[in-house]
């Protein structure tokens, strides 16, 4: 029987007694009637006459038909293999674009119809698993260190183009292995690169003057899309004033497209933040999440390519990391004895907030991502303590906590003091805080029904957002603090809608027959992520976001 968490309302699986969004216990289900034991019997003995009777048939019909001492040939199935890695995969939807709904409640006109946003470049899928055995792929081979064959076929000869280089480098594939790349051992370091499909067709020459790989700086992006390098004019010579910029350069193997670094009289020393917001590949509705495990409460890294998560694994929810761009799951961070719930990383991706119950109840905890131990306990209250996000200068964090006796969002400090927002005897909770550190947003029970509202950082000024029958919940404000995306059940399945931060101008992003649940938006403002039932198992998702 399906069941839904008391507390914050989301659907949970059969086996667990925790809510894998909120981590509270869950009541016992009730389990289905069995149907009588002789009803059952009478239907047992119903199906083996019949396959003693079809037995009998196909005997006769062997006798008949197949010649003596000739073995009869039985059909051979061809089980389906998936593919090791999925890519980011469209998952069909029905199409919600940038919908406006009319609020019940007065509000000033609804702006005009916002122009959408072109999609990101999306990325090519592998193919799906088929019905016939998958063919042996063959490997690009370099002989004699100046060719590269592809089977018998000379796909690359150093001889004939010409470019002054020793000879074969590298054959680098993409952790697809859809596409490889060729880099040639050149002058000083000055090296070249040709990129192929993993067929051999489509050569390209990634490099050219003035823009040569720097020794063995380079490597793939997770999903396999980009080559990166770090590009060199040149070891000895002086370039000219219009030759590009040294720097970090990500190279698409699907368009051919370069994204150049900024121009810089000296080639920069490589830095982690060269990969923000590197743009996310995939149109439409793409899973991210893809094994059998239930998957909830995402969130992004700072530069949007990887998503921290919480995954049932065993009987205990662990937090785990998985491919922004759809290239699978990536490791376990967490192997503790305990649950942990709703993680978020801090700015430098180093550590990141969970709730966790390891002394008992659920109480809010700095990591370490590298190894998931424990950097820092921030609460200590009686009650659970749940859904930590930071503030914009990561001076702090907002919660839900129900050390008083009810659910209110309070303000932790670092250095463990605690500064109440919110006093009422509803529930109050799952607070995100805006990028100017001004406002928080969350859902409350005060007025009767679960609804959208925002609150000044300093407690003032409570304002109620959205006045529909059905319940409003997980608000999460955008980048740029206009927009409020959340999840409701006004239509009588959960799904997720966006709003301007006063309330105003609602958009429906999402209508499916099962579930949406926990938007988050990333860190470009382009996509939202969120978690669905609608593949029969709760995965993530991405969704374009049509705002402008």
């Amino acid at each position: 029987m399906s069941m839904y968490c008391p507390n914050c309302g989301q659907p949970t699986t059969d086996e667990v007694t925790f809510c894998g969004n909120c981590g509270q216990p869950l009541k016992a289900r009730t389990q289905p009637e069995s149907p009588p034991a002789r009803r059952r019997g009478l239907w047992v003995g119903a199906i083996i006459f019949l396959l003693v009777i079809l037995a009998a048939a196909a005997i006769v019909l062997y006798s008949a038909r197949a010649p003596f001492g000739v073995p009869f040939m039985a059909a051979t199935s061809i089980t389906q293999v998936l593919p090791e890695r999925q890519l980011a995969t469209a998952v069909p939807d029905t199409p919600v674009q940038n919908v406006a709904v009319t609020s019940q409640t007065p509000v000033p006109a609804t702006a005009a119809a916002l122009p959408t946003k072109t999609p990101a470049p999306t990325k090519t899928s592998l193919p799906e698993a088929t019905t016939t055995p998958t063919p042996q792929i063959i490997q690009a081979v370099a002989i004699d260190d100046d060719k590269v064959y592809l089977g018998d076929t000379v796909i690359l000869d150093t001889a004939v183009e010409e470019l002054g280089c020793f000879g074969i480098g590298e054959i680098s594939y993409s952790p697809t292995g859809e596409y490889f790349v060729v880099v040639l051992s050149c002058f000083e370091g000055d090296n070249e690169a040709f990129a192929f499909r993993a067929d051999g067709s489509d050569k390209r020459r990634i490099t050219d003057q003035w823009d040569y790989i720097n020794y063995n700086q380079y490597e793939w992006s997770a999903a396999g899309q980009y080559f990166v390098y770090q590009r060199i004019n040149s070891c000895c010579a002086d370039p000219p004033p219009d030759a590009p910029p040294p720097g970090t350069v990500w190279y698409d193997v699907v368009t051919g497209e370069k994204l150049e670094p900024e121009a810089e009289s000296e080639p920069p020393t490589p830095q982690p933040d060269e990969a923000d917001l590197l743009p996310l590949t995939g149109n439409g509705v793409v899973r991210l999440t893809f094994d059998s495990a239930s998957h909830y409460t995402p969130a992004f890294s700072p530069d949007q390519q990887q998503l921290i998560l919480s995954a049932k694994i065993g009987n205990r929810w662990q937090v785990v990391e998985a491919d922004a761009n759809g290239g699978g799951m990536g490791r376990q961070i967490t192997r503790a004895a305990a649950n942990f719930y709703q993680p978020q990383y801090a700015a430098d991706a180093q550590t990141f907030l969970a709730a966790s119950d390891m002394d008992g109840d659920l109480d809010i905890y700095l990591l370490n991502t590298a190894t998931g131990e424990v950097v820092q306990q921030l609460t200590n209250n009686p009650g659970d303590d749940y859904h930590p996000r930071w503030l914009p200068d990561e001076s702090g964090f907002v919660f839900s906590s129900g050390q008083d006796g009810n659910d209110e969002i309070y303000l932790g400090r670092l250095d463990g003091t605690q500064t109440r927002l919110t006093n009422n005897t509803a529930y109050d909770g799952f607070a995100t805080v805006s990028p100017d550190g001004q406002q928080v947003t969350f859902y409350s029970s005060r007025d009767g029904d679960y609804e959208i509202y925002v609150l000044d950082i300093d407690s003032s000024n409570p304002t109620r957002l959205t006045f529909s029958p059905g319940r409003d919940a997980d608000p999460v404000f955008s980048p740029d603090g206009e927009w409020i995306a959340f999840e409701s059940e006004r239509n009588g399945n959960y799904d997720i809608f966006a709003m301007r931060q006063d309330g105003t101008d609602l958009r429906q992003l999402t209508s499916n027959s099962n579930g949406d649940w926990f938007p988050v938006f990333s860190p470009d403002g382009l996509w939202l992520l969120f978690q669905s039932n609608r593949t029969g198992n709760m995965d993530i998702f991405r969704l374009p976001f049509l705002a402008p």
